[in-house]
């Protein structure tokens, strides 16, 4: 698989709840919660006061869970610790999203074999997973390793951002880059 060229993108398309990810990218980059492509999730997270625990006892069904721990008055993320690094990172993120998206709606949120999902059954869930890509694939830094440092490959691509080939194509296309099935 491959990224190649730009296409139009209907803007229309795009969530209205994700207006704090700019904000989070930025405040993560000033930070130094950026190095090189790979954001930081872990110290975002903690820098918000939500404490991160992985679970090695988490069935394998299960991605992560966000709850409000009542006795420390604090949020908390857990993470299928049996999970591959890359899996958590975006567990982590989607569950942060569920966060800043959602706490408010509901008290808290198990994830289920979280994987970037491409319908719009669950809004709640679809917009968790753009938000968490957003945040750890930053348009300005997925143009840059395109645009700038000629990296087309989406395995090179997974590999800097620190996250899954699926995660790293469907980003790619949502950004209106075009990308080949074929090449890895």
């Amino acid at each position: 698989m491959g990224v190649k060229g730009r296409r139009k993108r209907d803007l229309q398309d795009e969530p209205t709840l994700l207006k704090d990810v700019q904000s989070i990218i930025d405040n993560a980059i000033e930070k130094g919660f950026v190095k090189d492509y790979e954001v930081d999730i872990e110290r975002i997270v903690e820098n918000e006061g939500i404490i991160l625990e992985k679970d090695f006892e988490m069935e394998s069904s299960k991605s992560g869970s966000l709850s409000k721990d009542k006795k420390q008055d604090k949020w908390v993320i857990k993470v299928n610790g049996k999970h591959h690094v890359k899996r958590q990172r975006f567990t982590i993120a989607h569950e942060f999203a569920h966060y800043c998206l959602h706490k408010d709606e509901q008290g808290s949120f198990v994830d289920e074999e979280i994987y970037f999902r491409k319908d719009h059954e669950s809004s709640i869930e679809y917009n968790a997973d753009v938000f968490a890509s957003e945040i750890l694939m930053p348009k300005v830094l997925f143009d840059k390793a395109i645009k700038e440092d000629n990296i087309k490959k989406i395995k090179e691509l997974s590999d800097k951002f620190n996250v899954s080939t699926m995660a790293i194509t469907i980003r790619a296309e949502k950004l209106g880059f075009k990308t080949k099935s074929h090449e890895k």
